[in-house]
């Protein structure tokens, strides 16, 4: 009988334990929810720059896109008037028309 009683504390005591046991994997559970978090911040951080490193990056790219642009249409304006001048001394009347009407495209688009 004396054992049976020690029996029965030992098994009231198992719920105690297993209270405890709970706690401490609760406890566990919670830091390592925290822990990811704390990475999922860093890694919406990292995306963040990165997001802001390429839109920096693709307005430098139209920037100079446009600058190579602009150059582009300088060359072929002066290209042009260029032509206009040799077409003036062949007296070529349909060409001169032909350039002038282009370098107008030309000036129109540079401004």
């Amino acid at each position: 009988m004396e054992r049976n009683m020690v029996d029965c504390k030992k098994d009231a005591l198992d719920p105690k334990k297993e209270v405890v046991a709970c706690q401490k994997e609760a406890a566990a559970c919670e830091k390592e929810a925290a822990a990811c978090e704390k990475e999922l911040a860093a890694h919406k951080k990292e995306t963040t720059a990165r997001k802001k490193e390429v839109a920096a990056h693709e307005k430098d790219m139209a920037a100079r896109s446009s600058e190579v642009q602009g150059h582009h249409l300088e060359k072929m304006y002066r290209d042009l008037r260029d032509d206009l001048k040799e077409a003036k001394l062949d007296n070529d009347d349909e060409e001169i028309q032909r350039i002038k009407h282009r370098l107008q495209e030309v000036q129109n688009i540079r401004h």
